[in-house]
């Protein structure tokens, strides 16, 4: 499933050290030539006693690209909550599962 609609006009591009909430389902941009949406989240099976990472899908818009890539990325919320979206960084500050997600642009 990807979000062709275009990003929400009421959001702006986040600033560095700035937080921003999206919705499952909401297309956000991250830069001027970048948008994501957030496609839910999903957790990785794992043996007992390990803690399992959380996973989160995003399909990524990019300008002049007709089609959005989806990508699967897995944090562990004892450790780093830092991925990378096209080459930007981004902090999971707080998430509710599969529903919203905090995140901070690093």
């Amino acid at each position: 499933m990807q979000d062709e609609s275009p990003p929400n006009e009421l959001a702006s591009t986040p600033k560095r050290g700035e937080d921003f909430r999206v919705e499952k389902g909401e297309r956000v941009p991250l830069t001027p030539d970048v948008d994501m949406t957030f496609l839910g989240n999903t957790h990785k099976i794992s043996e007992e006693a390990v803690e399992s990472p959380l996973g989160i899908g995003l399909a990524v818009h990019r300008a002049g690209e007709e089609e959005a890539r989806e990508e699967w990325l897995w944090v562990y919320a004892s450790e780093s909550r830092v991925f990378t979206v096209d080459g930007i960084g981004v902090e999971l500050v707080e998430y509710e599962y599969d529903r919203w997600m905090q995140l901070r642009v690093k």
